[in-house]
C-alpha cells in the first residue's frame, strides 16, 4: 500500500519483487536497487525463518518488516504456507544482473542470496518416493502450500511454486558456473524433476494437483508464461491463458492479474482481448477524488501500488513487446497499443543505456542513447 495506509502494516510482500520491481527497474533503477538491496541485507532473517520449519538456507517471509522478519499475524496462514516467495526473491536478484551486468555485485551479493535460496528448495521437495511413485528419480514434489490463488490453502505441487522453484535452482546453477563457484548437484538434480501437474485432456497446466476449476483470486498459472517465461508448447500458453482468465474472481481479485492477461493478448497480437485486459487492469480500480487505484473492484481506499506495478509492466512488456534476458533488454514480440490509443512513449533504461520507445499503431521505433 506505500504510504497510503497502514494497510498490510507497512509490510513487504512478494508484490514487490513479482509486481513493482520489474517496472521500476527499467525505468527507475536507482529505486528498483533498493527493492533489492533490502532482500539482500536482511538473509539473517531468512536463514532464521527455514531452521524455525526445520529446513536449509533461506526462507523469506512472506510479510517483511525492517529486520527482515516474519511479521505475518498468526491469524494468516500466509506466513507458514505462501513459499514461493523465496522464488520471487531469487529471481529479482537475478533480473539485476541481467540488467547491470554487475558480476562484481553478483559475487558479493547476489550469490550469497541465490546460494540459499536454492539450499532452502532443496530441502523443501519431497521425493516421489515418499508420495507413493516407485521410483525416486522420476520427480520431485512440493507438498503442503498456498499458491498465489489464496482462496486455497495445504495444496500439492502448485504449479507456480514448483516452476519458480525450479527457474531458482537453475539460476544458482547458472550463477556457480558464470562466478567459478561450486553448484552441489542436486540443484540441477531437482530443477529437471520438479512435477507440474498437468492435464493431458485439456492441454492445460493445473494450478495444483487436484484443481477442480475453481474461482481464483488472482494470475497464477499464467505466470509461468510471464514473468517466468516456462518452456510450454505455444498451444498450452495459449490455453492456459483462456481457462484462466474465465476463472478469475472478477469482482473481488486483485487489479495485477488482468496485467499478466495483457501481457500475453499483446504477446498473441490480440487487440480486441489486449483492450479488455487493459482496462480491467486499472479502471475498475480507480477512486474519486485523486484517482486512488484500489486493490480489488469492490474496495474504495488505499492505493494498492502493486496494481500499479502490474499496469506498468503491461505498457512495457505488452504494448511496447520488451523483455529482459541475459544478454539485456530485448523487443523480441511485436508492438501493440489497445484499440483508440494512438501513440505510446516510454524511456527505458538498462546496462547504462536509455532506450527511447514509441509505439504506434503503425508500429515501433527503438532509440539506443
Amino acid at each position: 500500500m506505500g504510504l497510503s495506509s497502514r494497510g498490510y502494516g507497512g509490510h513487504i510482500f512478494w508484490d514487490a519483487d513479482t509486481w513493482m520491481y520489474p517496472g521500476l527497474l527499467l525505468t527507475h533503477p536507482e529505486l528498483a536497487q533498493g527493492c533489492v538491496e533490502y532482500r539482500c541485507d536482511r538473509l539473517d532473517g531468512a536463514r532464521a525463518k527455514a531452521q524455525q520449519y526445520g529446513y536449509q538456507g533461506a526462507m523469506f517471509p512472506w510479510e517483511g518488516d525492517d529486520l527482515g522478519v516474519e511479521t505475518t499475524p498468526e491469524w494468516a496462514p500466509c506466513g507458514r504456507y505462501e513459499q514461493h516467495v523465496t522464488a520471487c526473491v531469487a529471481l529479482a536478484a537475478w533480473q539485476w544482473y541481467q540488467a547491470t551486468n554487475d558480476t562484481t555485485w553478483l559475487r558479493e551479493r547476489g550469490w550469497p542470496l541465490l546460494r540459499e535460496c536454492a539450499a532452502f528448495w532443496t530441502s523443501r521437495v519431497t521425493p516421489a518416493a515418499d508420495v507413493g511413485n516407485a521410483d525416486p528419480a522420476l520427480s520431485y514434489h512440493i507438498l503442503d502450500v498456498q499458491p498465489p490463488d489464496e482462496y486455497v490453502l495445504h495444496v500439492d505441487d502448485s504449479a507456480w511454486t514448483n516452476a519458480s522453484a525450479a527457474r531458482c535452482l537453475q539460476i544458482a546453477v547458472q550463477t556457480a558456473d558464470l562466478l567459478g563457484e561450486t553448484a552441489l548437484p542436486e540443484w540441477a538434480h531437482v530443477a529437471a524433476r520438479l512435477h507440474i501437474p498437468f492435464d493431458a485432456e485439456r492441454q492445460i497446466v493445473l494450478e495444483y494437483a487436484g484443481y477442480t476449476d475453481d474461482v481464483i483470486k488472482q494470475a497464477d498459472v499464467v505466470l509461468l508464461t510471464f514473468p517466468l517465461e516456462w518452456p510450454l508448447p505455444p498451444e498450452v500458453a495459449t490455453n492456459n491463458a483462456q481457462f484462466y482468465a474465465e476463472r478469475v474472481d472478477a469482482a473481488h481479485g486483485p487489479a495485477m492479474t488482468y496485467a499478466i492477461h495483457a501481457i500475453l493478448a499483446a504477446a498473441s497480437g490480440d487487440q480486441d482481448q489486449l483492450s479488455q485486459f487493459m482496462r480491467l487492469s486499472y479502471a475498475q480500480n480507480l477512486r474519486p477524488p485523486f484517482f486512488s487505484f484500489s486493490e480489488t473492484p469492490d474496495q474504495d481506499y488505499c492505493t494498492f501500488v502493486t496494481g500499479a506495478g502490474g499496469l506498468i509492466q503491461a505498457l512495457i512488456f505488452g504494448c511496447c513487446g520488451a523483455r529482459l534476458h541475459d544478454t539485456g533488454l530485448s523487443f523480441p514480440h511485436p508492438p501493440l497499443l489497445p484499440h483508440g490509443w494512438s501513440k505510446l512513449n516510454v524511456r527505458l533504461r538498462c546496462r547504462d543505456q536509455q532506450y527511447h520507445v514509441e509505439v504506434t499503431p503503425a508500429g515501433r521505433t527503438v532509440r539506443v542513447v
